[in-house]
Formats: structure tokens, C-alpha cells, sequence
């Protein structure tokens, strides 16, 4: 799925993230390359905000383990060392959860 300015126009996305996208976007972007985008600079309630308005994805990503300031993914978790979908997060200082969502800002691994 590509995401666009026209989109973004749409949902009524905030100034500031709007800007941050075209200064960032010349043109429409895969969805989660604007996700991981506003991760690594530190956007991660504007990345939150994308997945509640775009959704989810039907994609899994299967990891050992994770460990990292922030984390958003559109789709299914996979923990290849226990084979099973990770349901549950680990305690954190502030996490978010949505039905395809998971942000964790703790130093802990998954």
C-alpha cells in the first residue's frame, strides 16, 4: 500500500506530520517505509497515528528478538524462538497497543 499526501490531506493528519511527510516523500511512499521513517526520527505517536488510520497489513515478521527505543510494525509478530505469536508485551515505560500495533519504548528485549 502506498501512502500519499492526498491521503494524508484526507484523514486530516496534523501540520507538523504533514510537513514532516513532504519534506521526507517527494512522491507516494510504501506504507511501512513512512512507518519505520517516523520511527528512527522519533515520531512514533505519528507513526501510531498512521497505523489507526491506514490498518493493518497482512504480513508477518518473524524475529529471534527485538530490542529497541521504539518499535511499530502493521502486521503479525512472530517469536521464532518459541514459534508462536507474541501476544503480549513486555513491561515498559509507555506502550501503546492497537489491533495492529505494537510500540514498545523500553530497553527490554521481545
Amino acid at each position: 500500500m502506498k501512502i500519499s499526501s492526498t491521503a494524508l490531506k484526507a484523514k486530516r493528519s496534523c501540520a507538523s506530520g504533514y510537513r514532516w511527510y513532504t519534506r521526507n516523500f517527494k512522491s507516494p511512499a510504501e506504507y511501512k517505509s513512512v512507518i519505520d521513517a517516523l520511527v528512527v526520527d522519533g515520531r512514533v505517536d505519528d507513526a501510531c497515528w498512521l497505523l489507526d488510520q491506514f490498518g493493518p497489513v497482512q504480513s508477518v515478521l518473524v524475529v529471534d528478538d527485538i530490542s529497541a527505543q521504539a518499535f511499530v510494525y502493521a502486521g503479525s509478530v512472530l517469536n521464532a524462538k518459541c514459534s508462536r505469536l507474541r501476544s503480549q508485551q513486555p513491561s515498559a515505560t509507555r506502550s501503546v497497543q492497537s489491533p495492529a500495533l505494537l510500540v514498545t519504548l523500553t530497553q527490554e528485549k521481545l
